[in-house]
């Protein structure tokens, strides 16, 4: 499957008509767009007596089931409200967690697509490389790994925008802009490539940084386009720029965030992405953010620094419930809110009808305990089964 934001907005009208659709035929409360066929196709499969966690926050639902049709979720929810067509292949999961493919929005290092087929192994089905050395990425890789559903799905921001001689030029090339104008050019010309965001580097302790009005030009070009910016933040004078601009995101956690920039945090919607793994500070005004019910998404840095965990993020899972994050908001976190911040929860972040299946089933009950994501069972992406530890039951 050709995963890109565009066509995801291509796709988005057929899939809400086919939801519409759903909705009028009907008020049972299952989760099914039309009654499934009375006799299975080659390309189903059920998964059946799991303990559904959906993404959305909601309560899990033991005993539930989930139909597949190729790269669909044709139906989900309660055992006993899903139609499920005579002979279709069927996995028992004995009771397993059944939760939505994670979303890591802050990797590094894509171009080796091994660690693509490590992630997806893990279960983590969607990446987002937030920057590749200027003169090492190629748009066009994308499509190749997003055809293959045994490698993670793939966003890409192509190079770091920043200044020149500013961070993190000396050891990471990267793109550099000398005026607003410039600025709005090159970002310009990235779009026109095709990349899924824009990420800018705002670190004043390594030398100079974009201006104000830079990055005010760099995310009104972006944003002109629909295409989301990310921020790399070290200050709180550095987060200012990028508050004040409308980023759709900052990354890392740093110290002395204001009272009043959280505020405009929540008032913009702007994401945070704590990279909690690399953190040394302990994070009040990420808690605060949290306290405020601000929004985040999880992205562990993995690929570039030594030490970030390649596959599952268990670490910077685990490190969000230091907060007062539940397992289960930890959850949402790695799923919808990963989706939305990408722009892509149309088609992924949640078990829902008529998205893409990208699912996850673990032994344990991850919403109790976060460590549990690690005993996978089994992972299925774009419809594809690429790691289970059983085969389906004979119709």
């Amino acid at each position: 499957m050709i995963f890109t934001r565009r066509a995801l907005r291509a796709s988005r009208l057929a899939v809400i008509l086919l939801l519409v659709i759903g909705l009028l035929g009907g008020c049972s409360g299952r989760q099914t767009a039309t009654p499934p066929p009375a006799t299975a196709s080659a390309d189903m499969l059920a998964l059946v007596n799991g303990l559904l966690i959906d993404g959305t926050g909601t309560q899990p639902v033991p005993d539930a089931a989930l139909l597949i049709q190729g790269e669909t979720i044709l139906a989900v929810g309660p055992q006993e409200e899903v139609d499920l067509p005579k002979g279709v292949r069927t996995l028992d999961l004995q009771g397993a967690a059944l939760l939505p493919g994670l979303i890591n929005v802050h990797v590094h290092n894509t171009l080796t697509p091994a660690l693509l087929e490590q992630w997806a192994q893990a279960g983590v089905t969607t990446v987002r490389d937030v920057g590749a050395p200027q003169g090492q990425w190629n748009i066009s890789y994308r499509q190749t790994v997003n055809a293959d559903p045994h490698k993670a799905r793939l966003l890409m921001s192509g190079p770091l925008v920043t200044v020149p001689s500013g961070y993190p030029t000396s050891h990471f090339p990267s793109l550099t802009v000398s005026s607003p104008q410039d600025a709005e050019l090159r970002v310009t010309e990235l779009l026109d490539q095709g990349v899924d965001l824009i990420k800018i580097s705002l670190e004043s302790t390594g030398g100079p940084v974009l201006s104000q009005a830079e990055v005010d030009a760099i995310v009104a070009a972006a944003h002109a386009r629909n295409i989301p910016v990310a921020a790399h933040v070290h200050t709180s004078q550095d987060a200012q720029k990028a508050i004040s601009a409308g980023v759709d995101d900052i990354d890392h956690m740093f110290p002395h965030l204001t009272d009043a920039q959280i505020q405009v945090m929540l008032t913009k919607g702007i994401y945070w992405v704590p990279t909690i793994t690399f953190t040394a500070e302990a994070g009040p005004e990420f808690k605060k953010f949290v306290q405020a019910h601000g929004q985040v998404a999880m992205g562990n840095d993995a690929g570039y620094l030594q030490g970030g965990e390649i596959g599952l993020p268990l670490r910077e899972l685990v490190g969000l419930t230091w907060f007062d994050l539940t397992p289960l908001q930890v959850i949402t976190i790695a799923t919808l809110n990963g989706a939305r911040l990408c722009q892509i929860d149309d088609q992924v972040g949640t078990l829902e009808t008529g998205k893409v299946a990208d699912i996850l089933v673990v032994d344990g009950d991850p919403s109790q305990d976060i460590s549990a994501l690690a005993n996978v069972r089994l992972v299925i992406h774009n419809g594809v089964v690429i790691r289970s530890a059983e085969a389906p039951a004979a119709p």
